[in-house]
């Protein structure tokens, strides 16, 4: 009886390609350093001086000072914790809308696929980088307003994925499993917040791949 498993082939694969090991290393050490940053940073990254103003690199600012004497080492490595921060909200808000919506939009299809896929159609007419701008620019200067932005452009990418046919294809498979009836399900809410249904359709290689590489690009 063969002992192999999905995830134990994954784990074997992973293990095999070294630009994807280097690649976690990379990432994993630069997690560990925004998680550390208040500890690890050699200055406050919000302290002043103005004897030290475009100090060089070396001695005590190993990356030198900025033009308000601020120590720039310091500050990237504070950066790397709130860009973490900013970065995985936004992940969490656009793959949980987007997979919702289209879950939604591809399950039950008709004029509910055509208003989701429309309002899809109509951010993707904007240019991604331009329109998170503006809606920046509306909302004003902050962190929150950086996240809605971006939150608002991302998650028709992975609405429309989720939409395509990978989604068509778990649904339609897991109507044949014996004993799930999906489609048999009279209330398409109970249907969409089945765990079995959620956890199924999301292990469909297609779709999983596909909605795992979406964080890479961005």
């Amino acid at each position: 009886m063969s002992d192999s498993s999905p995830r134990r082939d994954t784990w074997k694969k992973f293990r095999g390609n070294r630009n994807a090991v280097l690649g976690s290393i990379i990432v994993l050490f630069v997690v560990l350093v925004a998680t550390l940053s208040g500890v690890i940073a050699p200055h406050d990254y919000s302290d002043t001086s103005l004897w030290d103003v475009w100090s060089p690199p070396g001695g005590e600012f190993v990356l030198g000072a900025d033009e308000l004497g601020r120590d720039i080492l310091s500050r990237l490595i504070v950066g790397a914790r709130v860009s973490l921060t900013i970065a995985g909200i936004v992940l969490a808000i656009t793959m949980t809308v987007g997979i919702t919506l289209g879950m939604l939009a591809a399950y039950h299809g008709g004029w509910l696929d055509t208003i989701i896929m429309r309002t899809v159609d109509v951010i993707f007419a904007f240019p991604e980088l331009i329109f998170a701008i503006l809606i920046a620019a509306v909302l004003g200067p902050g962190t929150t307003s950086v996240i809605v932005a971006l939150s608002l452009v991302w998650w028709p990418g992975i609405a429309r994925l989720t939409d395509h046919w990978p989604c068509r294809y778990a649904v339609n498979c897991l109507s044949m499993l014996p004993g799930l009836r999906v489609r048999q399900v009279t209330s398409f809410s109970g249907a969409i917040f089945c765990p079995t249904f959620w956890r199924h359709s999301l292990y469909v290689p297609q779709l999983a791949s596909d909605l795992s590489s979406q964080p890479k690009l961005r």
